[in-house]
Formats: C-alpha cells, structure tokens, sequence
C-alpha cells in the first residue's frame, strides 16, 4: 500500500499552520481557542481528531508533532492534507 498523507479540514490546516510557528502553544492559547470558536469546535473532539490522524497531540503542557517533521498543504483541487514529511514523503506526494 502506497503512503498517503491524511485528508484534514479547514480548523484543523489552520491549527498545523499555526503550530509550526508556534511549536509551544496550549489549549488556552487565544489563538487556538478563537480558532474553536470561529468554529464551534468542541476543544476535546478536535484534540482527539488531531491524535487519531496521527498529527499531533497534547502532552499535558503544549501540543505537539506526532512525527518530528510534518507537512501541510493546500492543493488546487480545495482539499488540505497533512502527514510526515520524514524522508520526504510528504513533500514527494505534493
């Protein structure tokens, strides 16, 4: 089976955008929290969906990568993925 990064929504390609020049903020960060509310984003839900797309997760004092290098991207066709970019899979896929 050929790697594919993870499809994400809107909320969260703005979250991985944000974190990666961010790599210390948490949940009461006004950044994030304005990005639930924009939303109507339960705070747990989108943490949880984060984690199960093996993206990132918080370890109890910020949040943090899964992988020590992540790629995001939005593409023409109006989807926005996010995965690895260890050895660059994700960039390759782009």
């Amino acid at each position: 089976m050929q790697w594919e990064p993870t499809e994400i929504n809107k909320a969260e390609f703005m979250f991985m955008s944000v974190l990666s020049n961010k790599p210390d903020m948490k949940p009461s960060d006004e950044r994030f929290q304005r990005l639930l509310a924009e939303d109507g984003l339960n705070e747990k839900d989108f943490i949880d969906s984060l984690r199960n797309k093996g993206l990132a997760y918080f370890n109890g004092e910020k949040f943090d990568y899964f992988a020590v290098e992540v790629g995001i991207a939005f593409l023409p066709n109006g989807k926005n993925y996010a995965g690895s970019n260890v050895d660059n899979r994700f960039s390759n896929w782009v």
